[in-house]
């Protein structure tokens, strides 16, 4: 049996945005970062969960698993972009090293 290629497992492509810290202000507190979004190719994204919670206001909550190479650049702050939605990251992004398999998943969430 032929093992697929990776383009085949990790056809994803997300955008990793941070906020690069801006100069210090007059007291010496960094003002706000400007947004700085990172393409990064080769990423395989599954569904988790999905629920949905009735009250004065409806709310649906999904999450997604996020698994690609090696990005121990992107922090838990980050936003992700994915198919045009905006996802945030829950806990941290988790690094997986050791060999030939060395990757990065991460949890990703939206809420409507």
């Amino acid at each position: 049996m032929t093992e697929p290629a990776w383009d085949e497992l990790h056809p994803h492509t997300i955008t990793v945005v941070t906020a690069v810290p801006g100069l210090p202000d007059d007291s010496g507190e960094a003002t706000a970062g400007t947004p700085t979004p990172t393409v990064s190719p080769g990423w395989n994204v599954q569904p988790l969960t999905s629920s949905e919670q009735i009250t004065d206001v409806e709310t649906v909550t999904t999450t997604w698993r996020a698994s690609g190479p090696l990005s121990p650049w992107i922090p838990a702050t980050a936003q992700i972009l994915w198919q045009g939605n905006p996802y945030r990251i829950s806990g941290r992004p988790l690094h997986f090293t050791g060999g030939a398999l060395d990757h990065t998943e991460i949890t990703l969430i939206a809420w409507r």
